[in-house]
């Protein structure tokens, strides 16, 4: 909840490129921009293993979702792509780890 958020350093969501510049994703770039204001926002697109376009599409991509974001929280987000594969086994690795 909002306690909690308000509270928190940062966040990290998880986004697949299909979905960057979709109509539902905007209330989640409105949550982002009201709690996490000067904090730190780890931003992972995911499902890169399905997409076929050009480098030049795919950076735009990325600069889609700073967009978002006010010129003056760019500097400290950090945006990552990944394919749906590799992020699933991060998951899984995270999940054994918590279990030892």
């Amino acid at each position: 909840g909002p306690k909690i958020v308000s509270t928190c350093c940062g966040c990290i969501a998880v986004i697949p490129w299909s979905q960057v510049n979709a109509e539902q994703m905007v209330p989640l770039y409105v949550h982002l921009n009201k709690w996490m204001r000067g904090k730190t926002v780890v931003i992972i697109i995911s499902m890169w293993d399905g997409f076929r376009g050009k480098e030049t599409e795919r950076k735009s991509i990325i600069e889609k979702v700073k967009e978002y974001f006010p010129p003056e929280d760019r500097p400290t987000m950090q945006i990552f792509t990944t394919s749906g594969g590799k992020l699933h086994y991060i998951y899984r690795i995270e999940d054994l780890m918590q279990r030892l």
